[in-house]
């Protein structure tokens, strides 16, 4: 009986493996794992755009590599799974695309899975069969060129759907802005040369200027004590103006949420990047959030 339960399986990822190859046309040199026909069957973490209809492969030589991968032009922010969310579950997965030379999506799939079985690998594909980029460029010219990176997932969000990770009690990171990229088979990461240490002393022509400044939520515990008080926050402005990291300079000396209100706003707030040599730069900035009761 089990000799035969495992020959109809065996058979059943045969077929699937067929009709990838099916639909991934003649000139896909595509050479499926054990591993990688399992996942793709029972989990169905693959996707293709039924109306795109040029020949699919994942390789590149050196030479075909781009001159510039594609910029992600629109984040989807992947929805947090209701059961990762009521297990008090994290993680990430790696999602490669098919980028086309318009930047739009046209194949999806799971590079590799959470590990987890709570739904973050369908989260990420649905989120990344949405996602708009600029193209790739290969000598001036759009290609379409397969890209891989990072979704992760974090219990706490900011305003606009990035992940936040907590490193420690007074210093966050929203996920977001250093996303990782491939393409091909050789991983690559960008450089981080622009990206500042914290006591980094870094030329700047102008200063990072805030556009947008959230509401901050009043701690409740501070409100029954009818406290008020102030935080300095210290929050790394990305070239992008978003805020990549945040933490406290200085406590309020109150031990009644004000740090940690103060920590959401200032990640959640945007920025005109700091200038230098004409070109927007990462730069840290340290300001104060007061905390005023209206009697």
């Amino acid at each position: 009986m089990a000799m035969k339960f495992r020959n109809v399986a065996f058979l059943f990822i045969a077929a699937c493996a067929a009709l990838i190859c099916t639909l991934n046309s003649e000139a896909a040199a595509r050479v499926w794992t054990l591993s990688e026909l399992d996942t793709l069957s029972s989990r169905e973490w693959l996707w293709i755009d039924k109306t795109y209809t040029e020949p699919i492969s994942e390789y590149y030589t050196e030479t075909e590599g781009p001159d510039k991968l594609p910029v992600r032009s629109d984040y989807i922010a992947p929805k947090y799974p209701k059961e990762a969310s009521k297990t008090g579950a994290e993680g990430s997965v790696w999602v490669k695309i098919l980028v086309d030379e318009k930047g739009k999506v046209r194949v999806a799939r799971i590079l590799e899975d959470s590990g987890t079985d709570v739904g973050f690998e369908d989260a990420a594909l649905a989120a990344a069969i949405k996602s708009k980029w600029k193209p790739a460029i290969k000598d001036g010219k759009r290609i379409p060129v397969w890209v891989a990176y990072k979704s992760a997932f974090y219990l706490n969000m900011t305003d606009d759907g990035r992940p936040i990770r907590q490193i420690n009690r007074w210093h966050w990171i929203a996920a977001g802005d250093s996303v990782y990229f491939s393409h091909g088979l050789n991983w690559q990461e960008p450089a981080n040369d622009d990206i500042p240490g914290i006591d980094d002393s870094v030329g700047v022509e102008v200063m990072p200027v805030k556009v947008k400044d959230p509401k901050i939520s009043y701690p409740e515990a501070a409100r029954k004590l009818e406290m008020d008080g102030s935080v300095w926050v210290k929050v790394l402005v990305s070239r992008s103006g978003r805020v990549a990291q945040a933490m406290v300079a200085k406590e309020s000396g109150c031990d009644c949420g004000f740090e940690e209100s103060a920590l959401w706003a200032a990640i959640n707030s945007k920025w005109k990047p700091a200038m230098f040599d004409k070109k927007p730069i990462a730069l840290w900035v340290t300001y104060e959030i007061r905390f005023e009761l209206r009697h």
